[in-house]
């Protein structure tokens, strides 16, 4: 990626295909590629959702918690870590999931997981699994939620660190290579600090924090340097970020 391209980075959409579909038919094939910084699952249709990601727009996915839970659930290789997370997550979220994949089990179980994960279709399966912990561009940087205080070069080397334990099947992480807080986990509210005590000067591109007003100028923090983009999960709109002309846009459904 160079700073010549054109991409559309495009917050969570929570199993809203209908969402995803109208951010295709605003821009198709007109730009150089389509970015999801995280929760594309969980909702209405997370079947069509990555349908249109996957076979209309080609998007790269950067992983959002929601994510991080689903793979763990049905990938995790640790028959332990994998069966207590499962047992964690359902039915209080992924119900959803299995649903739009057509599963409707009689009653909650971690089983659940492993019917979606052979149900699944392999192009849905490997963008869930190929999805990076962050995309860095020349002029930006997408991450499902923040940054830590930690310099970024060093924050870098952690999340690849993670990725490379991904690739053996690992998405529980014990020790020091815990869950990064850049996925979301246990933040509800930004903390501009981090920002600027990483050292990140590009422009930091996020979900996970649903901003609930329309003035698309809250959604620009430090001085405009950190975007978010993720919308209240039943909202009839998408917020995006067109990166040649760095201006966030409302795309709405239907």
């Amino acid at each position: 990626m160079s700073s010549g391209d054109k991409f559309v980075i495009i917050g969570d959409q929570h199993g809203r295909g209908d969402r995803l579909w109208s951010i295709w038919n605003e821009y198709g094939d007109n730009v150089d590629g389509y970015i999801l910084a995280g929760d594309i699952v969980d909702g209405p249709d997370t079947k069509r959702a990555i349908d249109v990601a996957t076979h209309y727009m080609g998007a790269l996915l950067v992983r959002g918690n929601h994510e991080g839970h689903l793979l763990t659930a049905m990938c995790e290789q640790d028959e332990a870590n994998r069966f207590m997370n499962a047992s964690y997550m359902w039915p209080s979220i992924h119900d959803r999931v299995l649903e739009s994949y057509g599963i409707y089990p009689s009653r909650p179980s971690p089983g659940n997981a492993l019917k979606l994960r052979d149900k699944m279709p392999e192009p849905h399966l490997a963008f869930l699994k190929d999805s990076e912990l962050f995309l860095e561009h020349d002029d930006f940087v997408v991450v499902h939620a923040n940054v830590s205080a930690d310099s970024w070069p060093l924050q870098k080397q952690y999340l690849n660190a993670i990725k490379s334990y991904n690739t053996f099947g690992h998405y529980v992480i014990d020790g020091e290579l815990g869950l990064p807080y850049q996925l979301g986990e246990g933040t509800s509210t930004v903390n501009e600090y981090n920002l600027a005590q990483s050292g990140l000067t590009k422009t930091l591109v996020s979900g996970h924090f649903h901003v609930a007003s329309k003035n698309i100028e809250d959604r620009a923090l430090n001085n405009g340097q950190h975007l978010l983009l993720a919308t209240p999960k039943q909202a009839d709109y998408s917020c995006v970020y067109e990166t040649w002309n760095q201006q966030l846009r409302y795309i709405y459904a239907g």
